[in-house]
């Protein structure tokens, strides 16, 4: 339902005072619950939290993906930090009953302001439902009381931190609608093509699947006028800045992690505009992306919301001066979601690796596969024989010096030489919680069988898993027709994979 001409919602009349009261204690939790700056924004949401039932439905901003109890949540504790507290006004509920005083329909709206100064409205409609009649002792006597629960929450209005945003629900909208109806407007041009370049938008282009980086380079050099962060799993406020390093290497690892999937959504990244001014852009960019390399993978929509100045150093140029990344609220845990998926990512790497590499692959060709995958090129190996290796320029030079005369005379069965292909396997992933490492293995075959053991650890900032140590056995010669049985096609190499998938 539209909230009519007046402040919000009018008086709720003549409806259940039970009902009314519990729309107005909802109304309270809603508005304080909607900035960080209320000192008990936090309160106010786990009291939300505790009104809905287990099995609440959600829709957001018109989103297709409905967001569950949990879910809804996060969702609620990744809005409020770049909003003012909103002023709690007298009339901002009204309740009309649904089903004969068992289920009522709750509208809420408000407005806050943003930290750029905007105005956003805000709509809520909520389903509140009769569950059960309880007894409760009062004065010595045993009454029966109603007991409701939120079963469904509809959210809009400006939406500019999810979902779809409608300028119409924005206070700013004229000034903004003025700048983006310019027939010509070279800001906006600009913020489009740098998201969105022509490549990208070419539905025939065999670049269309790759993640843009070139608007990485608009960041502001200057560490006093950037402010960019990083959403967090945990329902805390995103309080740590990153410098322009620092968030490129997020982003870095980012793009590690995640893909446009392959024939997915043809409208996988999305720039919309939130306010516009002569001199300032706030925009939200959206990139439907898929983790990992299982393409039966859910696809994940991730946030972008930046504000771009203009000629603030005096250059005439436009740069990202602030910048936050928004977490998916439909990942329950993203450092779960990334260990479920790092090994099949390194092993991507490697195949990827070895694959353009001449025949025979040499062990030590591979290296480089690990690259992305350590902490500013810092890694520990055991390599056969040899112990406490501190880096890769280690094991090149060891190479060379020929001190791995073992990885050269595997012990085993030759296999037929006329079947050539090459396999590999990878093990579960698994976590040791007292020493916050997680462990798996890679197994591969081209003659000769490699054993690589990955010991990972998470890093906070990066919010990716480092390969710290590689331990790679000596190798070992097949035994054929017992650990797999040879495949190949037209006497060309060939990658499989068994076990999990």
């Amino acid at each position: 339902m539209e909230p009519d001409s007046e402040q919000y919602y009018g008086d709720v009349g003549g409806v259940n005072k039970g009902s009314s009261d519990r729309a107005k204690e909802l109304s309270e939790h809603i508005v304080h619950q909607s900035s960080i700056k209320n000192p008990r924004w936090q309160e106010h949401a786990k009291l939300l939290y505790d009104m809905q039932h287990d099995d609440m439905v959600a829709e957001i901003c018109g989103t297709p993906v409905k967001l569950n109890k949990y879910q809804f949540d996060k969702y609620l504790h990744n809005q409020p930090q770049n909003f003012f507290p909103a002023p709690l006004l007298k009339n901002v509920h009204k309740v009309e009953p649904i089903k004969d005083l068992r289920e009522f329909n709750i509208m809420i709206g408000f407005e806050n302001q943003a930290r750029e100064l905007y105005k956003v409205q805000n709509y809520w409609n909520i389903t509140y439902t009769l569950m059960e009649f309880r007894s409760y002792l009062f004065h010595g006597d045993f009454e029966k009381r109603a007991y409701f629960k939120i079963t469904h929450i509809l959210v809009y209005g400006g939406c500019t931190e999810y979902g779809h945003v409608d300028l119409s629900g924005l206070f700013s909208t004229n000034n903004t609608l003025e700048l983006l109806k310019k027939e010509k407007n070279p800001s906006v041009e600009s913020l489009f093509e740098l998201f969105v370049p022509e490549y990208v938008t070419s539905l025939e282009s065999p670049s269309y699947e790759v993640i843009p980086t070139g608007w990485l380079e608009s960041l502001d050099d200057d560490p006093v006028s950037l402010q960019a962060t990083v959403c967090r799993d945990e329902k805390e406020p995103r309080k740590e800045i990153y410098t322009k390093e620092e968030f490129i290497r997020w982003y870095q690892k980012f793009l590690e992690m995640w893909h446009v999937k392959k024939d997915g959504d043809k409208d996988w990244i999305r720039v919309q505009m939130i306010h516009a001014k002569d001199d300032t852009l706030t925009a939200r960019i959206t990139m439907s992306v898929q983790v990992g390399i299982n393409e039966t993978a859910p696809v994940h929509d991730w946030d972008f919301r930046i504000v771009l100045r203009y000629n603030d150093h005096g250059d005439e140029k436009w740069y990202i001066t602030k910048l936050d990344v928004l977490c998916p609220p439909t990942i329950d845990n993203y450092r779960d979601l990334s260990l479920m998926h790092i090994g099949d990512i390194v092993t991507a790497n490697f195949i990827s690796y070895a694959e353009r590499l001449p025949m025979p692959v040499k062990w030590y060709q591979t290296l480089d596969f690990l690259k992305p995958f350590t902490h500013q090129n810092s890694i520990l190996a055991d390599i056969c024989d040899q112990k406490g290796i501190k880096n890769l320029t280690e094991i090149y030079s060891k190479v060379m010096n020929g001190e791995f005369k073992n990885m050269d005379t595997p012990k085993g069965e030759d296999i037929p030489k006329d079947n050539l292909y090459i396999l590999y396997y990878v093990d579960n992933v698994r976590f040791d919680e007292g020493k916050e490492l997680a462990y798996f293995k890679l197994f591969t075959a081209y003659f000769n069988l490699f054993t690589w053991d990955f010991k990972i650890r998470w890093d906070d900032k990066d919010r990716f898993y480092y390969v710290e140590k590689v331990e790679l056995a000596c190798p070992k010669k097949i035994y054929t027709y017992y650990w797999f049985h040879p495949v190949h096609y037209g006497g060309k190499e060939n990658w499989l994979r068994f076990g999990r998938h």
